[in-house]
């Protein structure tokens, strides 16, 4: 189960449900201010669903921005093996949510895959379905 996003670019980037929330968090943590996304005059703004909402093009350009500054700070090596990622490791005594996301998202497949997404953020406006 995941996310399907678009943008008018024609480009598009799959992201598991489980996944995009920690992307978002880490993004935050690292400058990301969310403006909210825009569907209809009642929403709610989340991103977490798929509705065919927007993120609107500067929200887009921050996220990327964020995320860019994200993988600079994440390490080379996993702290994760690949099964503990999808068993979906907890926090360890005395891990903020910070540090737990740091570790996450480390190591190099994370790092390309972040740098991936912040690419594609660079495109613009996108949808998330």
């Amino acid at each position: 189960m995941g996310f399907d996003l678009s943008n008018y670019k024609g480009q598009e980037f799959r992201v598991h449900y489980f996944y995009f929330r920690k992307i978002l968090a880490l993004a935050e943590y690292f400058g990301w201010e969310p403006m909210g996304t825009v569907l209809s005059d009642d929403w709610n703004g989340t991103y977490v669903s798929n509705d065919w909402q927007h993120v609107l093009e500067e929200d887009a350009f921050n996220l990327a921005k964020a995320l860019k500054t994200a993988v600079k700070a994440l390490p080379d090596e996993s702290f994760f093996s690949d099964r503990e990622i999808e068993e979906g490791p907890s926090r360890s005594d005395g891990d903020c949510e910070i540090i737990f996301l740091i570790k996450y998202f480390s190591g190099k497949k994370w790092r390309n895959y972040l740098d991936n997404f912040s690419y594609f953020c660079m495109g613009g406006e996108f949808i998330i379905g």
